[in-house]
């Protein structure tokens, strides 16, 4: 960019994007510009590689050195996982490759760039955070309406992996020995290409979720050099470290670095055969027997207020609920009692009979955050029973109808057509033939 002195945004040369500027450009002693102009440069390639820790680190170093709302914005982007791809039609469309469950208002290093840019600086990041939260949006309710997997099978079949062909043989190996063996598996092969790029969150984040079990397969002979696959397998293992209640399996195939720790259930095979085959089974079943099938009241807390539902009681159970919230943040069981009050429900039963849109409500969501991996498929199932009773609008109906009445009408011409243009191929092939005699 070509920046002009106390210029709050400008131009990409490449792209002629709109950005804001880096202000501690101005702030910075003029031996230090150089520096952080260098700084800014590598935090933006470490981005465009997605490699999002280490774009992370440096703007945290520059927000606190110089306290730069720039810097501050950086780490959003590094905290989401947003960039920029060029499209089929050659424009730059923004890409989510990490979804936290915060909404971004509330994001803390959000609120402290805008309180540092300018009217102008703070009006773009301002559009672009917009953009960002729709996409989250987007991408949690999906992960709410996918139905649970107990494994996800995760294979480096990308042309950075020269063993991908043999990957992809072990791969095929171990999801149909799981399928016979009557569990639900989820496979994913062929998402890491460019052109796939931003479908990539909406196929990965469900699986992270709501997998139990991650198998990853890849046998680089360096370590894996596909930055996208090695950022799922390090966001599982965060997943692994902050959920508590249910053991989650991490099991690596081929590259050791993967599994690499003391803790139990981080496991390593260099291949795959018959007999570690049973014994990976055996694991995945132990993970299985230990998720929660129901949620029971975690105190007698919970349990009174939900006895107060039970007798309809919602004003006086709400401001209860509050305030325990404000006690317990992390409770899931509270933030689910609030949905009920929230609905005039006294039970779970009464909320499949309302027929919601779960999936949209702030306060399921909260619970469905905070939940553990056996709950959340509790609450799929009541989302879904939600979904069979949802009464579709007007306009609903009418797009039903009109793809009903296109797809009858195709049908209708399609038979009509066909004898008609078998006839002239006929005539045309005896015509060739006769003037070829």
């Amino acid at each position: 960019m070509t920046v002009k002195e106390k210029q709050s945004i400008a131009n990409c040369s490449d792209c002629d994007a709109l950005n804001p500027v880096p202000q501690g450009i101005y702030q910075a002693n003029i031996k230090n510009v150089d520096w952080l102009l260098e700084r800014y440069k590598k935090a933006v390639e470490h981005l465009n590689l997605y490699q999002f820790h280490k774009a992370y680190n440096i703007y945290d170093k520059i927000a606190k050195s110089h306290s730069d709302g720039y810097a501050f914005w950086g780490k959003v982007l590094a905290q989401y996982g947003a960039i920029f791809h060029i499209d089929q039609n050659l424009a730059n469309q923004l890409v989510i490759l990490r979804t936290p469950w915060e909404r971004l208002v509330d994001n803390e290093n959000y609120q402290k760039a805008l309180s540092i840019l300018d009217s102008q600086a703070s009006a773009l990041i301002k559009n672009e955070a917009i953009q960002m939260e729709r996409l989250c949006q987007t991408n949690r309710e999906i992960l709410m309406q996918t139905e649970p997997m107990d494994v996800t099978v995760l294979v480096n079949d990308d042309e950075s992996n020269s063993n991908n062909r043999q990957d992809l043989i072990q791969a095929e190996l171990i999801n149909n020995f799981l399928e016979n063996n009557n569990l639900k598996v989820k496979f994913l092969k062929g998402i890491w290409s460019k052109q796939t790029i931003d479908q990539l969150e909406l196929t990965i984040l469900p699986c992270l979720e709501l997998s139990p079990v991650l198998i990853v397969i890849d046998s680089s002979p360096e370590g894996s050099e596909n930055q996208l696959l090695k950022n799922t397998w390090i966001r599982y293992q965060g997943l692994m470290k902050n959920d508590t209640v249910e053991k989650r399996l991490l099991i690596s195939v081929g590259d050791p670095s993967i599994s690499k720790s003391s803790q139990e259930n981080r496991l390593y095979f260099p291949e795959i055969n018959d007999a570690n085959m049973a014994e990976i089974i055996e694991l995945i079943q132990e993970v299985l027997a230990q998720i929660i099938k129901k949620p029971e009241p975690k105190n007698e807390i919970v349990k009174g207020l939900g006895e107060k539902l039970k007798v309809r009681q919602f004003d006086q159970a709400k401001n209860e609920i509050k305030q325990n919230i404000n006690k317990e943040p992390d409770n899931y069981q509270l933030w689910w009692l609030f949905f009920l009050t929230k609905h005039h429900a006294s039970s779970d039963e009464e909320i499949k009979r309302q027929g919601l849109n779960c999936e949209k409500d702030y306060y399921f969501q909260k619970a469905y955050e905070l939940a553990p991996i056996g709950v959340r498929r509790y609450y799929y199932t009541i989302l879904s029973e939600c979904k069979s009773r949802i009464t579709p609008s007007p306009e609903q109906i009418y797009d039903l109808k009109l793809a009903q009445c296109q797809g009858e009408l195709f049908k209708y011409h399609a038979k009509r057509l066909w004898k008609p243009f078998i006839v002239f191929w006929v005539l045309t092939l005896f015509a060739y033939l006769t003037i070829s005699l």
